[in-house]
């Protein structure tokens, strides 16, 4: 979670130009607590199938990034 949230806080800061006031497992101002449930939920509902073919076998790297890429997911 604490990567999550840092990923979330960085976003909100730079591109929102939110302040970062934590309360508990939310934030102050409002806008700011929405839009950290909805980060999270977003992420929890993040799934990547993977193909039929590699079950019990290892992806290589570029199979891994094209099912990535089919998803719509970044990586680095």
């Amino acid at each position: 979670m604490d990567k999550i949230r840092k990923e979330f806080e960085s976003w909100a800061i730079s591109d929102m130009g939110y302040m970062v006031a934590r309360v508990g497992d939310g934030y102050k101002c409002d806008y700011m607590n929405t839009a950290w449930l909805s980060w999270k939920a977003s992420r929890a509902a993040l799934c990547i199938e993977l193909p039929e073919n590699c079950k019990g076998m290892a992806l290589t790297v570029s199979e891994l990034h094209r099912e990535l890429d089919k998803a719509g997911v970044s990586y680095k």
